[in-house]
């Protein structure tokens, strides 16, 4: 609907002397919504002028401009694949009347209306709720669209019914998607904190009737195209009962609601009439944990699809260049689609008569190892994260589980053997030293005792009382373990398939029983907690790896910093060399989570005997954070419990290594 506000004072005038301003059709938080004419072509186009905030600086605001331009070439990249992404087609910057800066984004013209349009008159006459084909059939466009971004690791992170835009063409109403990457911009340029902020108020990072977990509390890790399932499963679920699937009336209730283990919001849960199939999907796309969601918006959309007994799905809506995918390169840093489906982990090939041999990495000897054990479906149970948020005023604690401690143990079946002997396994191979008495590759750490734990109490429960521990002399891998070091104890038959392999990068998704396996298949072991607290704080006692020095991006591959976003991504090794330690072994701090061969136990008590059955079930030691979390959840005291069988996409491994086979 046209409105009479113009807050940029740019209707009657052109822009760039090719596109004519009409008219303003719609105004929100973010910016200016304007009806014009391509001048060359006499065609409707709509132009979108962001709102840049008044307290950006200079900097600030040269990097929301080119953002926000790298943001119109991805539209324009993946408009030529998938019709239902609205095309770009220029992008640039206007003065304003007044003198101000607005960056804007030229679009092709849609006639319709938005979803949430067509979802408020259907409430105002008493809609109760579409059925399940006719909302796979109307969203089958926008998922499509999804599965496109996601496969090149793109996520929206904003979908809503606000977002689809119901377009009228001359084959009918065609659904399309809007604002892709519009709110990821928007928090990125505008250097504030936008946790809880409306989007129709102001600059925000997600509108939270529409929220995943993860976009509140950021230690159930980072958004990707697993947030993007959550909120087009809310959506779903809206259109099959025309009422919102999340409650509330502010962002307090709705972090509430979104993080309710006992109210999630599925189809029955909210009264609509689905097949216990149906329902499984959805339990399984709208899960807390972001890991035990579907990975991306195919797979929760082919599921959908098997479940309603619908014919496997063929696009109808690729756009011409559809048939060359080509790869989009991602024009700012994205969360990248690595969280496991814990669900479906990849089969570890079946036993041999004859053991495999796996060449070591370290020099051109053989070790013998027998072949890995079949790995056990986890559980599906999310994990138990212990949080406190305050938001307008109210402290907000979710899921509080044994005190201050987070148990990320599943309890779920394990395959019950137990592996070889990581020290037996070492001392079946000799591996040639070099000058520092280390094999190549490795760094020596001389023995000493330390003061183990954390005496500052900042640290969780765990983490305390801080303690004295002796260490002997050993080697630690400089860096992580790699995908492609991985990859020949897989190929082997040793090792199960990690979920994360991705070539140049430290290996990911890896459970505690491959990663001792891989150690012992090149002659090494897993450290012990104690020896990986030594290499990463030293006899001193340092507050980061690297030493005390106050921590940037640079120091450590996390998600953020004190605030400040890093690229969210995983890195090669020795990306971030200013944080190696004095002794050089790098990535100690981020990257990936790093398991260590100690059982799950507070300092001082016996670890918990096996129960019967699941002698090999006892939780395991994770050190070190990973690139989904803030940096304060890689300091060097930081202990995180999970089940050996697990495999979370951010965990991998280092070895260690010493000429005693007892250590």
């Amino acid at each position: 609907m046209v409105t009479t506000r113009d807050p940029f004072g740019l209707v009657g005038t052109t822009l760039d002397e090719r596109y004519r301003v009409d008219a303003v059709v719609g105004e929100g938080g973010f910016g200016v919504v304007y009806r014009g004419v391509h001048l060359a072509f006499d065609a409707p186009i709509a132009v979108k002028v962001l709102k840049i905030p008044a307290q950006m600086s200079a900097d600030e605001r040269a990097t929301f401009l080119a953002t926000f331009r790298a943001e119109g070439k991805l539209l324009f990249e993946l408009s030529r694949l998938h019709t239902a992404f609205v095309r770009a087609i220029e992008t640039g910057v206007a003065t304003t009347s007044a003198g101000a800066t607005a960056p804007y984004l030229v679009l092709e013209w849609l006639d319709g209306s938005t979803l949430d349009h067509d979802l408020d008159q259907r409430r105002s006459s008493g809609g109760a709720g579409r059925p399940l084909g006719e909302v796979i059939e109307l969203l089958d466009p926008i998922a499509e669209a999804l599965a496109v971004a996601h496969e090149r690791d793109v996520a929206h992170r904003d979908v809503k019914p606000a977002n689809v835009f119901l377009a009228r063409t001359p084959r009918g109403v065609s659904a399309k998607l809007l604002d892709l990457g519009i709110a990821k911009v928007m928090s990125e340029g505008s250097g504030t904190a936008a946790i809880g902020a409306l989007t129709v108020g102001g600059f925000g990072a997600f509108t939270p009737n529409y929220s995943a977990p993860e976009q509140w509390l950021r230690k159930l890790g980072a958004t990707g195209p697993w947030t993007d399932v959550y909120a087009f499963a809310l959506l779903c679920v809206e259109l099959l009962t025309d009422r919102p699937a999340l409650r509330g009336d502010e962002p307090g209730q709705f972090m509430g609601a979104t993080t309710d283990r006992d109210d999630r919001p599925t189809p029955s849960a909210r009264g609509a009439l689905v097949v216990a199939a149906v329902e499984d999907v959805f339990a399984r796309a709208l899960a807390i944990d972001p890991h035990d969601r579907y990975r991306n918006l195919r797979a929760f959309w082919e599921a959908l699809r098997t479940a309603a007994k619908l014919e496997p799905h063929t696009s109808l809506h690729a756009g011409p260049e559809a048939a060359m995918a080509p790869t989009v390169a991602r024009p700012w840093a994205i969360d990248p689609p690595l969280f496991a489906v814990a669900s479906a982990p990849a089969p570890a090939p079946a036993p041999t008569t004859q053991p495999p041999k796996v060449s070591a990495t370290t020099s051109n000897a053989v070790v013998t190892i027998p072949p890995a054990p079949p790995r056990a479906p986890a559980s599906g149970r999310g994990r138990a994260v212990v949080v406190g948020a305050v938001l307008g005023g109210v402290v907000m604690a979710v899921a509080a589980v044994g005190g201050l401690w987070r148990s990320f143990a599943r309890g779920g079946a394990t395959d019950g053997a137990t592996p070889a002997s990581a020290s037996g396994s070492a001392s079946a191979l000799a591996l040639p030293v070099g000058p520092s008495g280390c094999p190549d590759g490795m760094v020596a750490i001389a023995g000493a005792t330390f003061e183990m734990g954390d005496r500052s109490g900042v640290g969780d429960a765990d983490e305390r009382p801080a303690h004295a521990a002796t260490v002997a002399s050993f080697c630690l891998d400089a860096i992580e373990v790699s995908a492609d070091a991985y990859r020949a104890c897989v190929t082997a038959g040793a090792c199960a398939a990690a979920t994360g392999e991705v070539a140049g990068r430290p290996v990911a998704g890896v459970d505690w029983h491959s990663a001792t396996r891989f150690c012992a298949s090149v002659g090494k072991r897993l450290p012990s907690e104690a020896e990986w607290e030594l290499a990463a704080r030293g006899t001193e006692g340092r507050a980061f790896p690297w030493g005390r020095e106050p921590p940037t991006c640079e120091h450590a591959n996390v998600a953020s910093v004190r605030g400040q976003a890093c690229p969210h991504t995983l890195a090669p090794a020795r990306s971030h060399a200013a944080g190696n330690t004095p002794a050089g072994v790098a990535d100690l701090a981020g990257s990936v989570w790093e398991w260590v061969a100690d059982v799950h136990a507070p300092y001082g008590a016996a670890p918990p005997s096996p129960a019967k059955g699941s002698e090999d079930a006892r939780a395991r030691v994770l050190r070190g954070g990973s690139f989904t979390q803030d940096l304060a959840l890689a300091r060097p005291t930081n202990r995180l419990a999970l089940a050996p069988a697990e495999h979370m996409s951010d965990v991998g491994l280092r070895c260690a290594w010493s000429d005693d086979a007892t250590r």
